[in-house]
């Protein structure tokens, strides 16, 4: 299992872990089924869908990022100045920017791989 800090008043055991997800969270439990290294012993997936959550590429993250730059006007601004601007995005900013996709990362630590019916 995962090397797991233990909190002294949890009191849990860092190698019995289980994960429970609803909808978009049962998705996002199931990538990383694909780690090397097991994470967690059991999971529970209320619903959701991960092939609808498909986990991209870090390029293609970076051209996600780049064009919500754009979209608001921000590359004139230092890195720290843009973060804090799309950190304090309104609810009805993000709306408007919905064009854009929110996936996952194969970031490959945590999610090595998009998994499919087949690879899991």
């Amino acid at each position: 299992m995962a090397s797991v800090t233990r909190l002294p008043h949890f009191c849990g055991d860092p190698d019995n872990i289980s994960l429970v997800g609803q909808s978009a969270g049962a998705a996002s439990r199931i990538l990383p089924l694909a780690s090397k290294v097991p994470l967690f012993k059991r999971l529970a997936c209320l619903g959701g869908q991960f092939l609808a959550l498909r986990a991209l590429p870090a390029e293609a993250h970076e051209d996600i990022y780049t064009r919500a730059v754009q979209r608001f006007g921000l590359g004139d601004l230092s890195p720290l100045e843009r973060a804090r601007r799309l950190a304090s995005l309104s609810r009805q900013e993000l709306l408007d920017i919905s064009f854009l996709p929110s996936c996952p990362i194969i970031d490959g630590k945590v999610c090595t791989a998009v998994p499919s019916f087949w690879r899991l």
